[in-house]
């Protein structure tokens, strides 16, 4: 008996061999498994003919820039993909049903603390005043 199927590619930037573990939910049942980009990237799961769901749990300090679903060409009318958030939600319409979905993934931005044009402007007022400050104790002391 056939089933649908859905290739499950990782793709992270930059691909270091982060293990990225997953979780797809079979028939109510979880069951994990882990991919790593570039050495061990791709992973068939196999559903049956009811909702199921492929869930990524994002390592600390990455993030998914996006996630991309598709029936293979013929099979729209087989399957079907709903995205909310890290989870993709699989509606096997047919046991024919076969689709791909790409998890894209890359190093989370870290805010460095700035100055606004402000801050600068005051920032450089204090050095400079501290400077006058410390030229003039070494003129005094001398």
């Amino acid at each position: 008996a056939q089933s649908c199927a859905v290739e499950v590619i990782k793709n992270a930037v930059p691909a270091d061999n982060t293990p990225f573990n997953f979780t797809a939910v079979v028939l109510g049942q979880p069951e994990p498994f882990t991919l790593m980009d570039p050495d061990n990237n791709t992973m068939g799961v196999a559903f049956g003919l009811n909702e199921s769901s492929i869930t990524e749990n994002v390592p600390q300090g990455w993030a998914i820039e996006s996630i991309e679903c598709r029936p293979n060409q013929g099979d729209e009318a087989l399957i079907s993909f709903s995205i909310n958030g890290p989870t993709v939600t699989i509606n096997c319409l047919d046991s024919f049903g076969q689709g791909t979905c790409v998890f894209n993934n890359v190093i989370a931005t870290r805010n460095v603390p700035t100055l606004s044009q402000w801050g600068l402007i005051a920032m450089a007022g204090v050095l400079g005043v501290v400077g006058f400050i410390v030229v003039r104790r070494r003129k005094v002391t001398a």
